[in-house]
């Protein structure tokens, strides 16, 4: 190969390694990403250190940032960690999720406490959010409605979904355009402190990985049957605490009980017969009943922690 032909290879190589940057920093695309969602989440200068100073800097030195660092060929961003970095008593907004297309590796992302009304492009048409390695996803603390749900297709990989102290409201609708959503590797999902009724379970059926389930400090109210929650094959953890329930009917016949390890009703107005229903939770090994004024014995004691 002649020089000429040489040099000219190794200036594209150069100029092609100078538009997506990655060697010793992070990738440029990222870090150019990142300095455009820092208007939105910097009102109480959380973000300093997301600084322009020379093309190149290493982003995965900023604050709230995390990203992959065992491999030195990789360093993309994994993890952004935005929670409570802008809040007002009397502002909602709604957040540009195309903003969050650079992030090809994110696996955690925390959106907590912002006052977050839902996602949306620039001209305000809803968008969903599209990130094919997302694990963890926060959104506790924010203004999502019900139909935040269906924004959420675009997340196949999400294992943990924290929607806590919401806007969501009577029986929420896990689908897209009346198609299941695809989260089928869902195994945390928190939705405390809002306003959801009994028929939430028949919603949340197509989630048969599920783990762990926080549905306490809502409006379930009077009789739970259990077989409404047949599906959860794999729960492991129920918490159903500070509801209007009175009574809770648990069914022998359902094998999804071998699995179940701990149970929180605290606060409820459960009578007499849940000292009965527990018997079928062969797994059992904690029941917190603390609130519940209720009177009698536990039956299998010796394997249960009671407050």
């Amino acid at each position: 190969m002649e020089p000429k032909w040489l040099w000219l290879s190794v200036l594209l190589l150069l100029l092609e390694g100078c538009r997506w940057y990655s060697t010793d920093a992070c990738w440029e695309d990222e870090r150019i990403a990142l300095l455009q969602l820092k208007p939105f989440f910097n009102h109480y200068n959380d973000l300093n250190s997301w600084v322009e100073e020379v093309k190149g800097s290493d982003c995965c030195q900023w604050e709230r940032v995390e990203c992959n660092t065992s491999s030195s060929s990789s360093r993309r961003v994994i993890g952004l960690s935005l929670y409570q970095t802008r809040w007002s008593d009397d502002e909602r907004w709604y957040l540009n999720a195309s903003l969050f297309l650079p992030f090809k590796e994110l696996k955690r992302l925390d959106l907590s406490g912002n006052r977050i009304a839902g996602f949306a492009e620039n001209e305000g048409k809803e968008i969903k959010l599209r990130m094919t390695n997302l694990e963890v996803l926060d959104l506790s603390n924010n203004l999502f409605k019900n139909d935040t749900f269906a924004i959420l297709s675009g997340l196949p990989s999400l294992k943990s979904l924290h929607m806590g102290n919401n806007q969501l409201q009577g029986s929420i609708d896990i689908k897209d355009s009346g198609r299941q959503l695809n989260l089928t590797h869902l195994e945390e999902f928190d939705l405390s402190d809002n306003l959801i009724k009994d028929s939430i379970f028949a919603s949340l059926s197509g989630l048969s990985n599920l783990k762990y389930l926080d549905i306490s400090s809502n409006q379930l109210n009077g009789s739970i049957d259990m077989k409404d929650l047949g599906a959860f094959t794999n729960i492991e953890e129920l918490v159903m605490s500070d509801n209007d329930l009175n009574e809770f009917v648990a069914c022998k016949e359902l094998h999804v009980w071998s699995n179940v390890e701990e149970i929180f009703l605290d606060g409820s107005y459960l009578n007499n017969n849940i000292l009965q229903s527990i018997g079928v939770f062969t797994s059992l090994k904690t029941l917190s009943l603390s609130g519940c004024g209720l009177m009698g014995s536990l039956p299998n004691q010796g394997k249960l922690k009671t407050p």
